[in-house]
């Protein structure tokens, strides 16, 4: 799927995007506060502040946010946290005071109030039934299939990464492969892309818990840490730090069973504590550059504590 692209655009030139100079200048204005959000979720997150990092004044900002997101910018920031804490509630013995706080949320009863307005139950409730569930569905697993190989990662400190990148929204089939040609369209013509490059997809959204058509993708290509942007292409740095690196070999279209077993079977296990940073793939190769999908290899990133 990302190679692939990338290949039918050279074949047939670069492919031109919808949206007006204005539009484009308004995706990189919220790109650069949908970034900040991101990275600073368990700060206050005020409308001038936000508003002031897209240069736009709060009375615009707020309906500019809308106009594009499809929510409000309050519940854009309320879903952005609550959905992480999910995370943290499957996959950390953390308290709920802890996740209460490092979510943004002053006080833990705060924090319960808008989770069970969010999930229709409180957060200690959703965290015994998603524990019960991977108990039972691992016990399925072992039943039916037997024991799977061990995964063993291989745990790495890494550099921060300079990427361009495009970001959609939607199914993650689809909306990754709009990312990608919107991206291969620039960097290619631009010799841009080069057989040092990095290919780095970031899922920032988990299936089982958001609307799919809310969840976020980034296709990113390396790039100098100069690089500025230009149109819908905008900069980022992903975080250095430890993470576990897991091999896939097989279809993109399992990678989703693959993150499962590692936040079901290995982590649990590991004696690590998830990081604070995103997790992301690194594509090692392409579809065309195999015989089968089976071939395709992708590096999965996950980040743990230091």
């Amino acid at each position: 799927m990302i190679h692939a692209t990338i290949a039918r655009i050279n074949q047939r030139g670069e492919i031109m995007s919808s949206y007006t100079p204005t539009q484009i200048d308004h995706i990189q204005r919220i790109n650069r506060v949908l970034n900040y959000i991101q990275e600073h979720r368990d700060n206050q997150l005020s409308l001038d502040k936000l508003a002031a990092i897209a240069c736009f004044s709060p009375y615009h900002f707020h309906r500019i946010f809308t106009a594009y997101m499809g929510e409000t910018l309050n519940e854009y920031v309320t879903r952005v946290r609550l959905e992480y804490s999910t995370h943290q509630l499957c996959y950390t013995r953390n308290s709920i005071t802890e996740i209460a706080l490092a979510t943004g949320y002053e006080t833990p009863s705060a924090y319960s109030r808008a989770f069970k307005k969010n999930f229709g139950e409180s957060p200690s409730s959703f965290r015994k039934r998603k524990a019960a569930a991977v108990i039972r569905k691992t016990t399925v697993i072992i039943h039916e299939k037997g024991v799977h190989e061990p995964m063993n990662p291989q745990i790495v400190k890494r550099d921060e990464i300079s990427v361009m990148y495009v970001r959609r929204t939607g199914a993650y089939a689809k909306s990754a492969e709009q990312a990608w040609s919107v991206l291969g369209a620039y960097a290619v013509p631009k010799n841009l892309f080069g057989p040092d490059s990095e290919c780095i997809g970031i899922s920032y959204d988990d299936p089982k818990v958001t609307e799919a058509e809310k969840l976020r993708y980034d296709a990113c290509i390396t790039a100098p840490p100069e690089f500025k942007g230009e149109g819908e292409i905008a900069h980022q740095t992903i975080a250095g730090g430890k993470y576990a690196v897991f091999l896939h070999e097989g279809p993109y279209e399992k990678l989703e069973d693959v993150y499962a077993r590692i936040y079901r079977e290995w982590l649990p296990e590991s004696g690590y504590q998830p990081g604070q940073c995103i997790c992301f793939e690194k594509y090692l190769n392409s579809p065309e550059s195999v015989d089968s999908p089976e071939e395709l290899k992708t590096e999965i990133f996950i980040s743990l504590e230091s």
